[in-house]
């Protein structure tokens, strides 16, 4: 119909129709501001930690949640992103990998990502798997919708 229309092959049924102003909700990265505000916020060290992996790192959830201790280099100030957690799946490399060939990639830490990792390893108790781990079971990974209602 549109097609035609445009093409004056029909006339348009709609052309009396007014359009609605359209509202979108605005979408995109976080502010400054925003990110200051989640760098002063007293939650959690792991959704803290989560939503900071995220927003400066670029890292996916399933990412986020997948970190572990060795792929902190904190000397340098990189993180070689290698595991992916994929809910219904388990731990697995991260996006694009293939089964014998797992893809990583180095991403560096900005400083307030690195405080809040710290403050994430020096809470877990010793021989914890994940960085960011369970509040209830530390020898379990953060639950997926911890993160993503933290990032609200």
């Amino acid at each position: 119909m549109k097609y035609s229309c445009k093409r004056n092959r029909l006339a348009d049924p709609l052309a009396a129709v007014e359009k609605l102003a359209e509202r979108p909700w605005e979408r995109g990265a976080l502010s400054v501001a925003e990110l200051q505000r989640i760098i002063a916020l007293n939650e959690s060290p792991s959704v803290k930690a989560g939503v900071l992996l995220a927003s400066l790192c670029g890292l996916r959830l399933g990412e986020c949640c997948g970190l572990m201790p060795e792929d902190m280099d904190n000397a340098a100030g990189m993180l070689t992103v290698q595991h992916d957690f994929i809910e219904g799946e388990g731990l697995k490399g991260p996006k694009g990998s293939r089964p014998g060939s797992p893809r990583a990639r180095q991403v560096p830490i900005p400083r307030p990502v690195l405080d809040a990792l710290e403050l994430c390893e020096s809470v877990a108790p010793a021989g914890v798997r994940f960085v960011l781990c369970n509040g209830r079971d530390p020898s379990r990974l953060a639950d997926l919708d911890t993160l993503q209602t933290g990032y609200i």
